[in-house]
């Protein structure tokens, strides 16, 4: 089975700043490497041979990345002009022809990442499901107070690694449920494309998942390793740090130097 990947680059990194002016987010450089060589590179080495790349804003930029950096790969690598200003179904939509298998993964081109997405895949498809979400743990931007069973205060603590979130149903006031974070990383049936008309999905997240979950047909599994979205211009600047007190700057350096590493093995 081929194994293929979609990335998604097409956004602007609204929340970057000037930097998210000058670049797509997925070009945004930690250790001096693009989040996209940091996607690539990870899913190259867990034996994906094909990226698909819907390119949206500035979109001409990812492209001359991929023809001077990723030629070294034995891999295709499809960038498609999807439009600038496009939404996330639409995107999709244009570039599903390109997936010539039945499973895929779909990832945030944001996102740095150190686990086997190959081996996801791989119980993905064995588990015969239409949609199987990963959940991750993530640093809490916000201080925390920490309780006991007896709801006293007994602690506090800036960012503290949170795995689950309890959530207030919008449905049920008093029955709060517990709630994990998606990763952005998603393993889905292409032939489920054909079954809702995602181009004119407003939020695709929100329509084709909560859809898919309620089939009874979708699964999730959680990431118990590195993960870390780069969202925001501190999330760039704490990627970049290289601080061993933070995992997610030890993360990106380890990651990092894996990657380095393991490229220099592709080009000697």
């Amino acid at each position: 089975m081929n194994r293929t990947a979609i990335i998604l680059c097409g956004g602007r990194g609204k929340r970057l700043g000037d930097i998210g002016e000058r670049m797509p987010k997925t070009l945004v450089r930690v250790h001096g490497q693009p989040i996209l060589w940091y996607i690539v590179i990870r899913l190259y080495m867990a034996g994906f041979r094909h990226f698909i790349l819907p390119l949206g804003y500035k979109g001409d930029l990812i492209q001359g990345f991929v023809d001077q950096s990723l030629t070294q790969l034995d891999a295709r690598i499809d960038a498609i002009e999807t439009g600038e200003d496009t939404s996330i179904g639409r995107r999709i939509d244009r570039v599903r022809h390109l997936i010539a298998d039945d499973h895929f993964l779909l990832i945030n081109g944001d996102t740095l990442f150190d686990f086997d997405a190959g081996d996801f895949l791989d119980g993905h498809v064995s588990s015969d499901l239409d949609l199987t979400l990963t959940a991750c743990h993530v640093v809490s931007q916000f201080g925390l107070l920490f309780l006991d069973a007896n709801d006293r205060m007994v602690d506090f603590r800036r960012d503290a690694l949170v795995r689950s979130f309890e959530i207030v149903s919008e449905h049920a006031a008093n029955a709060p449920r517990r709630a994990l974070v998606n990763s952005g990383i998603t393993y889905m049936r292409r032939s489920i494309l054909d079954q809702i008309d995602i181009a004119k999905t407003d939020s695709f997240e929100d329509e084709v998942f909560t859809k898919l979950i309620q089939t009874g047909r979708s699964d999730y599994r959680v990431i118990n390793a590195y993960w870390f979205a780069i969202d925001t211009a501190k999330d760039l600047e704490i990627a970049n740090s290289g601080l061993a007190s933070d995992p997610r700057a030890e993360g990106a350096l380890l990651l990092y130097q894996k990657l380095i590493r393991y490229t220099a093995t592709l080009i000697g």
